[in-house]
């Protein structure tokens, strides 16, 4: 961010990662971007599953059984959005 300029970032395949580190990297990452003045720095990911697996990595999260309930995974948020990819080639 700091040598770069840039202002987000896309994470390819973030399913691949354990959440933890999500919740841990996304806080980080945004609290410098907010330190150098971007505070709408913006992450997102790429995504190759069903709407119900990638929800678990945007905002705080949900799993399947949390849908039509006010709850979320616990934690800070991560990333922001994401790109679902399942259905391009159908």
């Amino acid at each position: 961010i700091s040598s770069a300029d840039i202002d987000g970032f896309r994470v390819d395949t973030p399913m691949q990662v354990p959440l933890e580190f999500f919740k841990a990297w996304a806080p980080a990452m945004r609290e410098h971007a907010s330190s150098l003045g971007k505070d709408k720095f913006g992450m997102f990911g790429e995504f190759f599953v069903e709407v119900e697996r990638y929800a678990t990595m945007t905002g705080r999260g949900k799993t399947p059984d949390m849908y039509g309930h006010e709850a979320f995974i616990e934690g800070p948020s991560t990333l922001k959005g994401g790109i679902d990819y399942t259905y391009y080639w159908y």
